[in-house]
């Protein structure tokens, strides 16, 4: 027999006393515990290792509790007393298989966050409207009752909203210019309000536009990419790998989201159901799953900052320190932004009328009410091109 001392971190499943906590051990390997005997005072868990990985995927309803108990990633087995209080940390000893009561072990079906809402119901009504649907739920947990303020109510909206456009610009930087032109537009990105379920905060939304004839949903590339940002939350590092995936206004955006999960401490869930899914995908975000992740990269401005390339000829620019410039591209658009000698160069020798490429970091803020965007271009380089004929 051998022990291990754990530490209280969270507990995940409260009924009169704890019954579901994660701990950790001396060298910070994650554990989770599940009540299998209480008198009222003294609680006996039942514990087992698990691994960033493996605890994402439960508390995204990827598998249910008797999977972790069951069919464990080590095979170790704890038992550890505490009082309901767990105010002192707790000494697990190891128990084999076969000395475990088969009543310690939790029923199938029981998964962490699995949402109010009817899964085959939600299929249905994808189906019926032939859109892409998402039920977004926030829950106040500093609230002392079963409310929310409007105020949070639409700052998450707004927040969730930006970073399901920022996703999905993101998503058009591979394809043709000849295509995204058609489909880079507020009628592909921004979704609509048509419910809510009743007794929570569950926001039932919608895509503007229909499936196409095989029943695809051009949103659908917003969410690849969210659900590919959110899937690992609990794993620092991972997360962080992924996010180099999608540098720019999507990082930022979903910085933003988080920042508002922790001030507000709120926890945000939200299910995407597409008519050729056979299954919604599902994330929740709260803030002490989220909080470790946005400390590690709240100051990367590498990760935030967006570059874009623009070419045009120059119609206006100032050589002062924080000048400012004009540049008409090939399709007549007018691009106005400003220099910054402490990220990029000035306009010094340049020559108005001249064709050039100017590599510039792109900027955006956005009320945080009305959710209007301010665009700033803050120039980094510039290379001068030859006219064209």
């Amino acid at each position: 027999m051998f022990s291990r001392t754990l530490k209280h971190i969270k507990t995940l499943v409260y009924y009169d006393g704890p019954q579901l906590f994660l701990a950790e051990d001396q060298v910070s390997s994650l554990y989770i515990c599940l009540s299998v005997e209480d008198d009222g005072y003294y609680c006996k868990f039942l514990c087992v290792p698990i691994s960033k990985f493996r605890l994402s995927h439960f508390l995204n309803d990827q598998i249910d509790l008797r999977k972790l108990f069951e069919d464990p990633e080590i095979g170790d087995y704890y038992i550890a007393d505490s009082s309901i209080l767990l105010d002192s940390n707790l000494e697990a000893n190891s128990i084999a298989t076969d000395q475990i009561p088969k009543d310690y072990f939790p029923s199938e079906g029981f998964y962490f966050s699995r949402p109010s809402f009817n899964v085959d119901e939600l299929y249905t009504l994808s189906q019926k409207r032939r859109k892409g649907i998402v039920l977004l739920r926030l829950s106040d947990r500093s609230a002392s009752s079963n409310a929310i303020t409007s105020s949070l109510l639409s700052q998450g909206l707004q927040r969730f909203q930006t970073f399901i456009k920022a996703s999905y610009k993101r998503s058009l930087s591979s394809i043709k210019p000849s295509i995204r032109k058609h489909i880079d537009s507020p009628d592909y990105w921004n979704m609509e309000t048509f419910g809510f379920s009743e007794g929570s905060f569950t926001i039932h939304l919608q895509t503007k536009n229909n499936a196409d004839l095989a029943g695809n949903i051009e949103l659908d590339r917003a969410f690849i990419i969210m659900n590919s940002i959110t899937a690992s939350v609990i794993d620092i590092d991972k997360s962080i790998e992924e996010l180099r995936k999608y540098k720019g206004h999507v990082v930022s955006a979903y910085k933003n989201l988080l920042e508002f999960i922790i001030q507000s401490d709120i926890t945000l869930s939200y299910a995407w159901q597409t008519p050729l899914a056979d299954e919604p995908i599902k994330r929740i975000l709260a803030k002490w799953q989220v909080g470790p992740l946005y400390e590690r990269f709240k100051d990367s401005h590498e990760l935030s900052k967006e570059t874009v390339t623009i070419t045009g000829v120059l119609l206006k620019g100032d050589i002062s320190q924080r000048g400012s410039w004009i540049l008409i591209d090939e399709n007549d658009i007018m691009h106005r932004g400003a220099t910054d000698p402490t990220i990029g160069e000035s306009l010094q020798g340049i020559t108005l009328g001249a064709r050039y490429a100017f590599r510039c970091e792109e900027q955006i803020d956005e009320h945080p009410i009305t959710g209007q965007e301010t665009k700033k271009l803050i120039l980094l380089s510039h290379d001068e091109l030859p006219p064209l004929e």
